[in-house]
């Protein structure tokens, strides 16, 4: 059973990758949509943890950005902020157990 603040975390992610796709149009922008549409999948299907959803997509997002800022659209900056400050909410089990900020853990398109 998840805890209340899991299930918080839960919500929060689900908000920001809902909001996320709202913002990314798919023409402009096909491999932003398809990495947040691969983190919807991951944290929905694969249930993994919004912590490990918010780190892989915000370093995917990142490296886009560095290879071509034109690849994210910058109307979504204040929910890669929002991802980046989930990532350390897991408290010490989450990092004790190898989570954390890791620029390894990323999509690959």
């Amino acid at each position: 059973m998840l805890g209340f603040g899991v299930k918080q975390l839960d919500q929060q992610i689900d908000e920001l990758l809902e909001t996320m796709s709202r913002k990314i149009d798919g023409a402009d922008y096909p491999e932003a949509e398809k990495l947040v549409n691969m983190a919807k999948a991951d944290h929905q299907q694969q249930q993994q943890l919004p912590q490990t959803v918010a780190s892989k997509l915000s370093n995917s997002l990142y490296f886009l950005k560095l290879s071509d800022a034109t690849k994210v659209p910058s109307e979504i900056s204040i929910e890669l902020t929002a991802l980046r400050r989930m990532i350390n909410k897991g408290g010490a089990g989450y990092v004790a157990n190898g989570g954390g900020q890791s620029l390894t853990t990323q999509y690959h398109l």
